[in-house]
């Protein structure tokens, strides 16, 4: 969640320690004592990498003033305690997707033109989105509640409610577009694939 600015939430957001110091308190809440915390001056959005159990957070002026820190934060240390085994999934079936867009290309460009080549692509393209919008999906329901929850602990229950209820109806407002963003380049390689086998076919 980005902009146009809020100002009940900036209000409170305000309030709020750097974000170092937030995400090492989210995650001691989540009872997470492993994952680390990296500071990074010149990336634009925060995120978590799962093969190190890092979280990496945007140290730029905006990331450390923008109301949409703390729910962003809140994501980020989600992805942190989700189940390893969904998350080595992921991770796996993306390389895959990756290689085998590749493979499915060359293989029809040199006229191995099986109709099994593009479903196996797409089902493979199918099954790795599936698997992201779940892990994806948890993390933004779930970090309404982390961040209604630390504000609770720090500021009290009328904050709390002010949280929960201005980042539940920018979630369910902003959510479409958020997973259409994830979504779309799949789509549209599972669309090429097919185009390319029907036109060297």
């Amino acid at each position: 969640m980005k902009k146009p600015n809020n100002p009940k939430l900036q209000n409170i957001v305000d309030k709020m320690p750097n974000n170092n110091k937030m995400a090492e308190d989210i995650l001691i809440g989540l009872n997470n004592y492993t994952t680390k915390i990296k500071l990074d001056d010149d990336i634009k959005n925060s995120y978590y990498i799962y093969l190190n159990d890092t979280i990496y957070l945007a140290n730029n002026a905006d990331a450390q003033t923008n109301y949409s820190r703390l729910c962003l934060i809140a994501h980020e240390s989600m992805h942190s305690i989700q189940s390893k085994k969904l998350q080595k999934l992921n991770f796996i079936l993306s390389n895959i997707e990756l290689v085998a867009f590749v493979v499915c290309v060359l293989l029809l460009i040199f006229k191995v033109s099986f109709l099994a080549i593009p479903i196996i692509y797409a089902l493979n393209a199918v099954f790795s989105l599936a698997i992201r919008l779940v892990l994806e999906i948890d993390a933004v329901k779930n970090s309404v509640i982390i961040s209604e929850n630390y504000v609770r602990q720090l500021l009290g229950d009328e904050e709390a409610k002010i949280v929960e209820e201005e980042f539940a109806k920018e979630t369910k407002k902003l959510l479409p577009i958020f997973l259409l963003a994830l979504s779309w380049l799949k789509i549209l390689k599972i669309i090429a694939i097919f185009l390319i086998y029907f036109f060297l076919k």
